[in-house]
């Protein structure tokens, strides 16, 4: 068992990139990630059902005895802070990310890309100080990362796109709500050399560095999901972290247990 690690909470994998940053500024930390497949990403769940399934992965990152719970979905930002925010040991990553851009980079030309709905729940631009500030949808290439692509020439195209688009304005900060997009540093170089793009695993640094403490040891990270560790590693082909994997099962409710022995039983027949 992990001696007091920090949790992280994810939805899909976006979150992963936050981890390895975390675990580059804070060596000698240990870390346990949880996400959830099973569910991901959360669209037509009402909301009662998010806070259930959020409680749940947060019940099994307790069972470690973490320091704190970070959650790194904007989605579950979105649906569940207000349920959370007297709660001092769940730090959310939405509002460290608007904080670190604020007091480090504000009234500078900013681009954020995020999944349209996140664009639409105006989660984000609201709480930036700036000059100006420009919205896109990443949903297209976030669908290409989700399956562990970086360096192939759809997420060249895509990044490629992006600045045709932009080639009018001047950007000085991209702010990419999905932590994961990081992983596209070759492409973002490629074609925004003079423009910072945020990692959101630094903003959280800020925001928890009075919380870490001095340990000597050097720290280890568990990683939980419902994925085979084959089939985990295929998706985030990016990730540049060593990392203990457990697999847990999905929790299969009775009526799906009754569903898959009548198709057992068909079968058999």
């Amino acid at each position: 068992m992990l001696k007091e690690p920090i949790g992280i909470l994810d939805m899909g994998i976006e979150g992963v990139a936050v981890l390895e940053t975390l675990t580059k500024n804070f060596p000698n930390e240990n870390f346990v990630y949880t996400n959830d497949f099973i569910h991901f990403p959360y669209e037509g769940y009402k909301k009662e059902e998010v806070l259930s399934f959020v409680n749940d992965k947060i019940e099994l990152l307790n069972t470690y005895n973490p320091k704190f719970i970070i959650i790194v979905s904007d989605t579950i930002f979105d649906i569940c802070h207000e349920d959370f925010k007297n709660k001092g040991e769940i730090i959310f990553s939405v509002p460290s990310i608007i904080q670190f851009i604020n007091s480090k980079y504000s009234y500078k030309s900013l681009l954020l890309l995020a999944r349209k709905s996140v664009i639409e729940a105006n989660l984000y631009q609201k709480f930036f100080k700036y000059s100006q500030l420009t919205s896109l949808a990443s949903d297209t290439i976030e669908s290409i990362l989700n399956k562990g692509n970086v360096k192939i020439s759809e997420t060249f195209e895509e990044i490629e796109n992006i600045s045709l688009l932009m080639q009018k304005k001047e950007i000085d900060l991209i702010i990419p709500s999905a932590p994961f997009l990081t992983a596209l540093k070759t492409e973002f170089l490629e074609y925004f050399p003079d423009t910072v793009v945020i990692d959101s695993g630094d903003a959280i640094s800020e925001v928890i560095r009075n919380k870490i403490s001095s340990e000597k040891n050097k720290g280890k990270t568990i990683i939980i999901t419902t994925d085979t560790k084959k089939k985990f590693k295929q998706k985030t082909k990016w990730l540049n972290l060593k990392y203990r994997y457990k697999q847990i099962m999905p929790l299969i409710n009775e009526n799906q247990i009754s569903i898959d022995k009548m198709i057992e039983k068909s079968i058999k027949e």
